[in-house]
């Protein structure tokens, strides 16, 4: 990741900040952390991340004068579940702009790579369901140019409505919530300004769970790339923009 963009920007010194902890809610990452809201997730001893970030960024800050050029945020399975799924893309919106707002870069880059679009989302729940149960939950979206975004939430409020998740196997709780979570970062990418949802397609797995070393990598130059694309249509814009400015 940091050498392709190196390669991006010669003339730049690249520097990342890097705040994670394996398996943990969006909620650790609030800035108005709490302990109790945190603890959802199991993620109250962990302290406020939110915190731990921008104290990485004042260190970053005394001894350079850095420019916030994206964020990426690569996090999503610890909320899938019932009580944390709904309200995902409320607080992810929320973090964005709170970091906006203490980075002053108001207009700061987002990049979110996805497991899934929603097109994948919906094949993946459906496949959870009886034959049965996934006509009737197809036929709930309705008929005609129905976009991919709008049959999965269809397909999802069939599920609850016929109280689903009380009857069938867990695979479809698991997946049903973890839509829900994925669904909110492409929706972010699609509705929210400098938001990009990346989707970089199955990669090599290593313990069965985790990407191995060969998917992390992957990710990394996949990442890379599309801050590469943004900064370059940023350009063509402004670019573009000045062009009209002077035929004016």
């Amino acid at each position: 990741f940091a050498h392709q963009l190196a390669d991006f920007w010669p003339d730049h010194n690249i520097g990342i900040i890097k705040v994670s902890c394996g398996a943990t809610g969006i909620s650790a990452f609030e800035k108005n952390w709490s302990f109790e809201r945190a603890e959802r997730s199991k993620d109250g001893k962990k302290g406020s991340l939110y915190l731990d970030l921008l104290n990485a960024v004042a260190e970053a800050k005394r001894i350079s004068e850095p420019e916030f050029c994206g964020f990426v945020w690569k996090q999503g399975s610890a909320d899938g579940k019932i009580g944390l799924a709904e309200e995902y893309y409320d607080n992810f919106k929320k973090l964005i702009s709170d970091l906006r707002l203490d980075l002053g870069a108001p207009e700061l880059p987002v990049f979110v790579p996805s497991y899934a679009n929603d097109k994948e989302l919906l094949k993946a729940v459906l496949s959870t369901l009886s034959k049965a149960d996934a006509l009737k939950a197809r036929q709930s979206a309705g008929k005609g140019s129905i976009k991919d975004e709008e049959s999965l939430q269809a397909v999802l409020a069939y599920i609850d409505e016929n109280g689903l998740l009380k009857t069938t196997k867990p695979t479809v709780k698991k997946r049903r919530y973890l839509a829900s979570v994925i669904s909110a970062q492409n929706r972010a990418g699609r509705e929210l300004p400098n938001v990009v949802t990346l989707y970089p397609g199955k990669l090599p797995i290593g313990d069965g769970v985790h990407y191995s070393s060969d998917g992390y990598v992957t990710l990394g130059k996949i990442t890379a790339s599309g801050v590469e694309e943004f900064y370059r249509k940023k350009a063509s814009r402004t670019k573009g923009s000045s062009i009209r400015r002077e035929n004016k």
